[in-house]
């Protein structure tokens, strides 16, 4: 197969993909999505088209539930640790037991987590009554042990070019949708 074969195939799967896609309008401040699709043991992963038209909240928080893996402690042992003395500290001159629990056994158990992202369309194109824009968001779980969710947000149309960016460290989990000028 040729690379311009190849390239087509590309983009007819892309372009596909989304024709499949859950249309998200967004029309609240708050909207709960449901759980992403996720196949057994597998991380979640999940495309949606979002509209944003002159009506949406200049913040929008999108929450979704999905699964995740990890292994909690399910028996405990006791410890007698000494804590030494030091020689500069004349109040501690000789070692002493001190108890602590530690783990001696561990289960893997498969938790359902609620994540809740922020879209901030603060810097976003003023919109007149009528109008509407459209953006892929991707929503990619790194891997099934991690409660961690990967953001990715794209320009289908809209009413110029944005610069969309993850939010800052202080805040939220989201994207930031920044008209460019």
């Amino acid at each position: 197969m040729n690379l311009a074969k190849l390239v087509l195939l590309y983009f007819i799967t892309v372009n596909v993909s989304f024709l499949y896609a859950s249309t998200l309008s967004l029309d609240q401040e708050e909207i709960f999505i449901g759980s992403l699709e996720q196949e057994r043991g597998m991380p979640a992963e999940q495309d949606f088209i979002i509209k944003r038209d002159s009506k949406t909240p200049e913040k929008v928080t999108v929450s979704f539930n999905f699964k995740f893996k990890e292994n909690v402690c399910s028996e405990f042992g006791t410890d007698y640790g000494d804590i030494f003395p030091d020689p500069n500290n004349p109040n501690f001159p000789f070692p002493f037991p001190i108890p602590g629990n530690y783990c001696v056994g561990s289960t893997e158990i498969t938790r359902n987590h609620t994540k809740k992202i922020v879209l901030d369309f603060d810097n976003a194109y003023n919109l007149d009554e009528g109008e509407n824009e459209t953006f892929s968001l991707s929503l990619v779980q790194k891997n099934f042990r991690s409660p961690e969710v990967k953001l990715n947000a794209t320009v289908i149309n809209a009413k110029g070019p944005y610069q969309i960016k993850k939010r800052g460290h202080f805040q939220k989990d989201g994207l930031t949708f920044n008209r460019n000028y």
